[in-house]
């Protein structure tokens, strides 16, 4: 559909050529189980060697410490819950009076896959504590300070956050929280940020990263946890939450499947070649969205925090339904979010937003624009004009005037 206008980048990519013919080539030629000793499973097992080897060698690590899953919220889960119950081992074996469960702490605007995935725990006994943040998404040390204590067992925190683009400097809070703990296990998810910003690598602060193909144009079905404290590993810090054959280093078992591997490799090397000149397009692409709906004198309100990602903007028209927005633009080919694609069929209101402390209006007016290296200028101007047609037609509905934007409706 040449019309077509994809501005939901955050929510998944189209996969690049390149990673397609990879994948097909790796069907066609090593179809081979890569556990398998004969030339087929060989022949498989090869070509995930030099992939494992390429992630490994991006994050400085030795190749068993790529543990390759089927998509980054499994990646958050094996980190979050597998971390978790490798913690509380010894609570759960000893024969002695049993302890309370250690305590699991995430923030309030994680993915629904490390936040829900921490409050499942609860049921289980542990202690569950989220960290609140400012109303520009930010989390403080001194909030980090107030919730980790000496027996907390994991931290999960996020590079790029999936609903307003947030940024989070993870190093710094995980070097406060292992001073706290120094037996903590502290997990970043990294999926909106790899091969865009820099994440955490060898020798960081964070013991784990969670990473996915589908993000930077490569297929959906693959992601990866990267394991930067080799303790993990030796000591069994990370219970597995898929038990059967072995595979990934008794992590993650399952038939190893070679050709997304090879094409996740194929996706992530491109995208950390073009990292540079992807922002800069993105910083383009989103100074002429901001300034082109005040020049055509749109009213919104920009969620998204100064220090946001330029790829991910987050903006409230007028109190106008999101919905209704996204349906409109979608009607003139323009596809945007109302949210993260993991919870977009549930009516609840945004817990981002709502973190932050924006009032319902706003939080039920947000629309998600985000994007990819595909997108133009000229792709830009059509959305501004697509945002113009829907926000007329709604206020026509609602019986509102559109006066001009005021001076301090963009923050």
């Amino acid at each position: 559909m040449k019309s077509l206008r994809f501005f939901d980048s955050a929510a998944t990519t189209p996969c690049a050529i390149a990673a397609v013919s990879r994948w097909v080539r790796c069907q066609e030629d090593a179809y081979g189980n890569p556990s398998s000793a004969h030339r087929l499973g060989r022949e498989a097992a090869k070509e995930v060697t030099e992939a494992r080897s390429f992630f490994a060698k991006t994050f400085g690590v030795p190749n068993d410490q790529v543990i390759f899953t089927a998509s980054g919220s499994e990646s958050d889960n094996l980190a979050v819950v597998g971390g978790a119950l490798g913690f509380a081992l010894p609570s759960f074996t000893s024969k002695q009076e049993a302890k309370p469960l250690p305590r699991v702490v995430v923030s309030s605007v994680e993915h629904p896959a490390v936040r829900q995935a921490a409050l499942s725990l609860s049921d289980f006994g542990f202690e569950v504590r989220l960290l609140p943040v400012d109303e520009h998404a930010g989390i403080s040390i001194e909030s980090i300070e107030r919730a980790i204590t000496p027996e907390t067992a994991v931290l999960s925190i996020m590079r790029v956050n999936n609903i307003v683009g947030a940024t989070y400097d993870v190093e710094t809070l995980a070097r406060r929280a292992k001073e706290l703990a120094p037996g903590i296990l502290v997990h970043c998810d990294a999926v909106q940020a790899f091969g865009k910003v820099d994440v955490p690598v060898a020798g960081s602060s964070v013991d784990c990263v969670s990473i996915s193909a589908h993000k930077l144009h490569g297929p959906k079905g693959i992601g990866a946890l990267i394991l930067l404290n080799r303790s993990l590993l030796t000591e069994k810090r990370i219970r597995p939450l898929i038990w059967g054959g072995g595979q990934e280093q008794g992590l993650r078992a399952g038939t190893t499947n070679a050709g997304l591997i090879t094409a996740f490799a194929e996706a992530a090397q491109a995208a950390l070649l073009d990292r540079d000149a992807f922002m800069q397009h993105c910083e383009q692409l989103s100074m002429r969205l901001l300034q082109g709906l005040q020049d055509r004198q749109v009213i919104f309100e920009l969620n998204s925090p100064s220090q946001a990602v330029p790829y991910i903007r987050n903006l409230s028209f007028d109190g106008l339904p999101s919905r209704l927005v996204a349906k409109l633009l979608e009607d003139q080919g323009c596809m945007v979010s109302t949210g993260s694609a993991c919870s977009a069929q549930k009516p609840e209101r945004d817990s981002t937003l709502l973190a932050m402390g924006l009032p319902d209006s706003r939080v039920d007016a947000a629309v998600r624009i985000s994007f990819s290296k595909e997108n133009t200028l000229e792709d830009v101007d059509s959305l501004i004009d697509a945002l113009v047609h829907a926000t007329k037609t709604l206020r026509a509905m609602f019986k509102k005037d559109a006066p001009l934007i005021p001076e301090a409706s963009v923050i």
